[in-house]
Order: structure tokens, then C-alpha cells, then sequence
């Protein structure tokens, strides 16, 4: 199952280099292409205890990619991680990758809508 995490900040990239390092095939998306650059070629801006060397050899085993491109993002990606660090962009994100994404069976309706009845007592 390939992963695919929208966001290039600390969150999408602790959440990007962690799957991918378990083993998950992993795209990491955003529309920053200097900031996917200096990710794939493992600048990270951010201090977390080896961070760097986990992108790094993720990148290097092909595991961990990136791109600027969210039309093939959103084709590839089985499971997609919203990791926007700033909730200005988040609706306009999730507008734009959700018109992008075919639906697949996974994406059907299994349960019943509506709030449990816990919720409205409340």
C-alpha cells in the first residue's frame, strides 16, 4: 500500500520519514518545489533526533520520494495524510487533493451515517 502525505512541514515530514522507514512506500506532496528539493536531498530545516539520517536513507532505499506534482500524487497514493502544519490552506488543500482522487471501492460507505445517540445527549 502506497502513503501519501500532503505537507513538507515538521508534521508531514516526522509522519513521511517515520512510515517510511517501517517499510511503507511513501510520496510526500506540497506545492514548495525549492523545500522538495532540499528534502530529497535530505536538508531538513527541522531538529528531531535523526531525522535527517532517516530521510536520507529512505530516500536513498526508494521508499521515501517527493514531488510538486498532486495530480500523480493523489493517483499513486492508496492512503493520503493531510500533515498541512497551518490550518489557513487546509480547506483549499482538501478541495484540491479530493478532485484528484479516484474513488476506489475502499472509499465506500460501510457504516450508517449520523451521530451516535452518546452525542446528541450532549
Amino acid at each position: 500500500m502506497h502513503v501519501g502525505v500532503y505537507g513538507s512541514g515538521y508534521l508531514g515530514t516526522v509522519i513521511s520519514a517515520c512510515l517510511a522507514d517501517f517499510g511503507t512506500p511513501v510520496s510526500c506532496c506540497d506545492t514548495d518545489s525549492t523545500r522538495m528539493v532540499e528534502m530529497a536531498q535530505g536538508n531538513i530545516c527541522f531538529f528531531e533526533k535523526n531525522l535527517k539520517e532517516i530521510v536520507k536513507r529512505n530516500v536513498r532505499c526508494g521508499r521515501l520520494s517527493y514531488s510538486t506534482d498532486v495530480e500523480a500524487f493523489s493517483k499513486r497514493a492508496h492512503v493520503v495524510f493531510l500533515a498541512e502544519d497551518s490550518g489557513e490552506r487546509l480547506e483549499e488543500v482538501v478541495l484540491r487533493i479530493a478532485r484528484r482522487i479516484r474513488l476506489r471501492s475502499a472509499w465506500s460507505r460501510r457504516f450508517p451515517s449520523g451521530r451516535p445517540r452518546s452525542w446528541s445527549r450532549r
